[in-house]
């Protein structure tokens, strides 16, 4: 009887590790829809209470470790424990700010230079605010937020922004073609350029 009990709890454990550690690096891959969908002032909040439950269970998991290997001195009780350090691990690597940017950039990056042309080719043509509404089946929320790009100035040149992010009041967060100015007159907010991905592609931000 007490066996069965314990490979009960034995794989409750494996199962609430696994659990908590896909849902932690399912929110990691989705970091940008959730801080868009619950605000700025929402989501670290969202992010604490997540880190705090990730952390909770790995110190069950390893305290249920260490319990079972002092009293039945068995080495596969560190599975749970396992599960939770090496889910923790992959979505501190490969889903940090950066990887997430150049997964973004680069899943995009054929949609984004078709619009780039669209533009230049004067088929997609800006309001009088920079705005380029972008027809339904080029529509893409982690592509361009609201369905639309932006002509943006940055000095001497003009760019293409594709917003990722919004933030608070007017600043943003995303994507800019730069090139010289051949948009003409149209042009809203400055750049502020963060990262280069390519000779003409940058990552940026807003003020």
């Amino acid at each position: 009887m007490n066996r069965v009990r314990e490979k009960i709890i034995f794989f409750i454990m494996i199962i609430q590790a696994s659990v908590i550690g896909c849902i932690y690096l399912y929110c990691k891959m989705e970091k940008w829809n959730l801080e868009e969908s619950m605000t700025v002032f929402l989501y670290p909040v969202f992010a604490m209470v997540l880190l705090f439950i990730v952390v909770i269970s790995g110190l069950i998991s390893f305290m249920y470790f260490i319990d079972k290997l002092w009293h039945a001195h068995k080495i596969y009780f560190c599975i749970p424990f396992l599960i939770v350090t090496i889910l923790f691990a992959v979505t501190s690597v490969c889903c940090n700010e950066i990887k997430l940017r150049e997964y973004n950039f680069e899943n995009y990056k054929k949609e984004r230079g078709e619009i780039v042309e669209l533009i230049m080719q004067g088929e997609l043509i800006p309001d009088e605010n920079g705005t380029v509404t972008l027809p339904e089946q080029l529509k893409n929320e982690e592509m361009a937020r609201g369905g639309c790009v932006h002509i943006i100035e940055y000095g001497s040149q003009m760019g293409v922004y594709f917003c990722t992010f919004t933030g608070l009041l007017e600043s943003s967060a995303g994507f800019v073609y730069l090139a010289d100015n051949i948009f003409n007159d149209y042009s809203q907010g400055n750049l502020i350029l963060q990262d280069q991905y390519l000779e003409d592609w940058y990552y940026c931000s807003t003020d």
